[in-house]
């Protein structure tokens, strides 16, 4: 038997090893194997296909070793590898690298995931002359009592070790003589990296009217057509509407993939979530420790796996069973584009392959939807759902564009604020009302230029133009975050006609 398997290599190829008699009947698609590669290095493989043809004309190596008693990888997770590295042309073995938690794929055969063990506490049954072991030792025969008590009370056969120590106010020492007396036994205990005891508090919120009829056609939607486009204003509640769409595929026994572009935006989603989802929703992202996210891959393979995963880019990756749904919330954002390391591919397009190999939905939520997908959407390829009212009915802010350039060539404009906006942050200040302005240059001017021959300062090391800090005294590349001295003669022309070119944060404060 044969097998050909995929490396952690960026290497196109899979390469065909022998597998050993003994490992026949053990071996399959999506197990782990350490294969030889070169000369003297071993890498952890996954076994792609196996077969009965063996290659021509090479010498083919056996596979040194089997790491698993199960598949990592599923049927769905290979056919998601083989579509991106054909459709985005990068070699099969980076997107197997990318995929894979760092610790599921170790170039030291040493350096495997290993589990987090916690000491944990419980009295030995079998001994029943406390007194006379405990003997003249008062604290000994006090911290048994309370050990007693404390086992009675929240009525569990062990306790951590640091929580008996804190509960009962004992030091270690006492603890250790109870133990060397063989009256209590400490043992190592399996536990996890990730706090699961996250318990729902709430139902989902009832919908109003516009999210009602928008749910269900988003469902009508579904009936015919695997993508959907929800173009909702923003606070117009899509999130509740994604709660709902999640309740749905729970009932059904389903799974639920919900992508955010940022880690920022999984932090601030997950506290809603878990108030209605409680311990079901998973977290998974670049952010987790590696040792947690190989938790987390293996919670999924197992007989109790997350039923809701929210995360990044890296959150496609994980092994789904029974995938009903998947939502892209913020469609359009550039974020979703992986462009370094290797596979650069995009997660959005990429969530409808891996959705459609579970034979899942999507639904792609945006309130200003990429050009790509609005074209789908119009052209009837994807469903198409909009809501336009804001939860309550809270009017949207009203957007007045100024002509600045048209302002200044009619001398009407004379600050660096328009007359329109002067006149509306003194109607905001006189009714006691607050003002924010935002200017997104930094410092008090983007660079400095000399007017006589047009010289502009740049970075020594970036090449790019220096950001003038008035405040501080400085010039400043914002690349590398290097700093020089202002410069007050061109060193070109040497005419001291060097001046602040466009308007930052400083000179608006300064001008208010």
């Amino acid at each position: 038997m044969f097998a050909d398997v995929i490396l952690p290599l960026p290497l196109a190829e899979s390469f065909t090893y022998v597998v050993p008699a003994e490992m026949q009947e053990k071996i399959g698609t999506g197990f782990r194997v350490v294969v030889p590669f070169g000369k003297r290095k071993y890498y952890t493989a996954v076994v792609l296909r196996l077969h009965h043809k063996p290659p021509k004309g090479v010498e083919i190596k056996e596979i040194h070793s089997l790491t698993d008693s199960h598949p990592v990888v599923n049927e769905h997770q290979i056919r998601l590898w083989e579509w991106i590295s054909f459709y985005y042309l990068s070699p099969l073995g980076d997107v197997y690298k990318a995929a894979l938690p760092s610790m599921m794929k170790p170039q030291d055969l040493e350096e495997r995931y290993r589990s987090r063990t916690e000491t944990y506490i419980r009295l030995n049954t079998g001994i029943h002359d406390i007194d006379r072991l405990t003997g003249r030792s008062k604290k000994q025969a006090e911290l048994y009592q309370a050990l007693r008590q404390l086992f009675l009370e929240e009525g569990r056969e062990s306790i951590p070790k640091k929580e008996i120590t804190a509960k009962t106010g004992y030091s270690n020492t006492v603890l250790k003589g109870l133990t060397e007396k063989n009256i209590v036994i400490q043992y190592p205990e399996e536990v996890s990296r990730i706090d699961t005891h996250f318990v729902s508090s709430r139902k989902a919120f009832n919908l109003n009217d516009h999210q009602q009829k928008a749910l269900e056609e988003i469902n009508r939607s579904f009936e015919e057509k695997n993508v959907c486009l929800l173009h909702g204003v923003t606070s117009s509640g899509k999130t509740e509407i994604y709660i709902h769409l999640i309740e749905e595929q729970l009932n059904q026994g389903k799974q639920t993939l919900y992508l955010v572009p940022e880690i920022a935006l999984t932090t601030q989603l997950t506290s809603r979530l878990q108030a209605v989802f409680g311990d079901k929703l998973g977290i998974y992202h670049s952010k987790i420790n590696d040792n947690e996210r190989t938790e987390i891959w293996q919670k999924m393979l197992s007989d109790s796996p997350y039923e809701i995963v929210i995360g990044v880019r890296s959150s496609l990756f994980v092994p789904f069973r029974q995938l009903g749904l998947v939502i892209v919330d913020e469609e359009h954002e550039t974020s979703y584009k992986q462009q370094e390391p290797a596979p650069r591919y995009h997660a959005r397009d990429t969530a409808i392959v891996l959705a459609q190999t579970f034979g899942a939905k999507t639904l792609l939520g945006s309130a200003t939807p990429s050009i790509e997908t609005y074209y789908n959407a119009k052209t009837g390829k994807y469903g198409l759902v909009t809501l336009e009212k804001r939860f309550e009915n809270i009017e949207l802010p009203r957007i007045t564009l100024e002509n600045t350039r048209e302002l200044r060539r009619t001398k009407k404009m004379k600050t660096l604020l328009a007359p329109g906006l002067i006149e509306k942050i003194n109607t905001a200040l006189g009714s006691g009302e607050q003002v924010i302005l935002f200017r997104n240059r930094r410092g008090f001017a983007p660079m400095l230029e000399c007017k006589l021959c047009g010289w502009i300062p740049k970075c020594n090391h970036c090449d790019v133009s220096l950001t003038y800090h008035k405040n501080r005294g400085e010039l400043k590349c914002h690349y590398c975050n290097k700093t020089y001295k202002p410069i007050g003669e061109c060193p070109v022309c040497h005419e001291k006609s060097i001046e602040p070119v466009g308007m930052g944060t400083e000179k608006l404060e300064e001008e208010v």
